[in-house]
């Protein structure tokens, strides 16, 4: 198994917590084990020679463990080419944050830039299966749609982004509101073009309660009596009588939270979304597909509204070749999340046709998408 990864000098402090993740991961470890190669961009720049130096480390000090005998775990490569030759997973972490000048325009120009030149390299080095993972800071689903444009080699369903992250950071928030311990919370389903915009629907959560089931001796038995009244039974309820109106209230909170974590820590946060890469690598290098429902970016196929072909963070599940689509049959989507979600639609379309996409022939690339799934089957 071959990882490569792509990352900025900024990011740097997030390696040594993944790799350390990476060796956590089961599938990972049979057989020939796996393969990190690490690209820098910018890495040969005079500027940042101490940064080049702590990755040469990090490659030395690892492969020093002979985790698989004498085979390398961590190789830094120079060059783009390189790095996608005959991988496996194409983890994408460079920050593309919105600078403070930028205008929403500038933003997703150099967005997009950076991924045409990339899918340039991946239509002629990469492999057909390879799998690509935006777990980037910046508009993670503008940029996975914008790989499925340029790329024409990689199959759609291959080409997700990571947005499960965005829900784990609310169930603390959920968990202090409600009383309701964190490890009997579920993860809230996220929605929307995330990194543009987003809608995370606590009222969705699935928890586990106990409850008491009386029997029928207690409407009669006396307030002395000591014999059992009833058997306490775990039951799966949803959040929703809980949280009555407090979306605004609770993404306050989290956003809140956030900042004072940044300002403390004079880096972004980055651990929920590690564990949330975590836990998509242990699904995906599964031998067999999983039936665990998750939030991510997928190519929509035309579900809960959201045009078809463009990334869209939405509950998704993996079918038989273990390729992501969206959860169809996913029942938690009243009137008001509909609202939600068509409103993220929206400015999603508007976004794409202000840099040029022409959004009457993202049916036809769905159904293109389709066919090609057809085929490869």
């Amino acid at each position: 198994m071959v990882i490569s990864i792509f990352l900025n000098s900024s990011e740097l402090g997030e390696l040594a917590y993944l790799l350390e993740e990476f060796l956590k991961i089961p599938c990972l470890l049979n057989g020939d084990g796996f393969y990190v190669k690490l690209f820098e961009q910018d890495i040969e720049s005079t500027e940042l020679q101490k940064d080049k130096k702590c990755l040469e480390d990090y490659e030395e000090y690892y492969n020093s463990l002979a985790i698989f005998g004498d085979r390398p775990l961590l190789e830094i490569v120079k060059s783009e080419y390189d790095a996608i030759a005959n991988c496996d997973f194409l983890i994408f972490m460079e920050d593309f944050s919105r600078n403070q000048t930028e205008t929403t325009d500038m933003w997703t120009k150099r967005c997009s830039t950076r991924i045409n030149a990339m899918a340039d390299i991946i239509n002629i080095n990469a492999k057909r299966a390879l799998r690509v993972i935006f777990c980037n800071e910046g508009p993670i689903c503008f940029m996975a749609t914008c790989m499925m444009e340029y790329c024409t080699v990689l199959i759609p369903s291959n080409i997700v982004a990571l947005t499960a992250d965005r829900g784990l950071s609310v169930i603390s928030a959920v968990s202090e509101k409600t009383g309701v311990p964190v490890p009997k919370i579920g993860s809230p389903p996220v929605w929307g073009f995330v990194g543009c915009n987003e809608y995370v629907d606590e009222s969705s959560i699935i928890f586990k309660a106990h409850i008491l089931k009386p029997y029928k001796r207690a409407l009669r038995a006396p307030n002395i009596s000591t014999l059992p009244l009833g058997t306490v039974i775990p039951e799966l309820r949803m959040m929703s009588y809980l949280l009555p109106n407090q979306h605004d209230e609770i993404i306050q909170l989290v956003t809140e939270r956030k900042k004072n974590i940044e300002h403390y820590l004079n880096r972004k946060p980055f651990l929920s979304r590690l564990r949330a890469l975590k836990s998509l690598l242990e699904l995906w290098c599964e031998p067999n597909p999983s039936d665990q429902v998750i939030s991510l970016g997928v190519c929509s196929n035309g579900s809960y509204g959201i045009r078809p072909g463009i990334v869209f963070s939405q509950p998704c599940i993996q079918d038989q070749k273990q390729r992501w689509k969206p959860f169809e049959n996913f029942s938690f989507v009243n009137d008001a999340i509909a609202l939600k979600i068509q409103e993220c639609v929206e400015d999603a379309e508007l976004l794409l046709k202000n840099i040029g996409f022409d959004m009457s022939s993202y049916c036809a690339l769905s159904d293109a998408s389709q066919l090609t799934l057809q085929l490869d089957k």
